[in-house]
């Protein structure tokens, strides 16, 4: 239960927007399955969602830390999306023209302002 109204949570989920905090610009992409004319099934990469998200280098938090070390990276990305956000791990992650790979996906938080997405991008 928490101690803020829902309309004060709506104020703090919007800020990271209104301060300008979300620069970069994202879409995320998912296989979508349908069926074909012939009664099977033709598997895409579509958008599914797209907006604004903040694009940093280098896992700083603890727990950011752990999952770039979990999955070996090296140079992981970390990316702040809007806290109500669709992301699932298994999709594809395309900021600012880099097509990342997800590697953990942080929600909540103290407030869940944002969701923090750990990545590598692809080569």
């Amino acid at each position: 239960m928490s101690i803020f109204s829902p309309a004060e949570m709506a104020g703090f989920r919007a800020l990271p927007a209104a301060l300008g905090a979300l620069a970069d610009s994202y879409a995320i992409r998912r296989d979508t399955v349908t069926a074909d004319s012939e009664g099977g099934q033709t598997t895409t990469m579509a958008t599914v969602e797209a907006g604004s998200c903040l694009l940093t280098t280098g896992a700083v938090r603890p727990e950011e830390r752990r999952l770039a070390e979990r999955a070996g990276a090296t140079a992981p990305f970390v990316v702040k999306l809007p806290y109500d956000t669709g992301l699932r791990p298994s999709d594809v992650l395309v900021v600012n023209d880099r097509t990342l790979e997800i590697l953990g996906v942080l929600r909540g938080g103290a407030l869940g302002v944002v969701v923090t997405a750990i990545c590598e991008e692809r080569s």
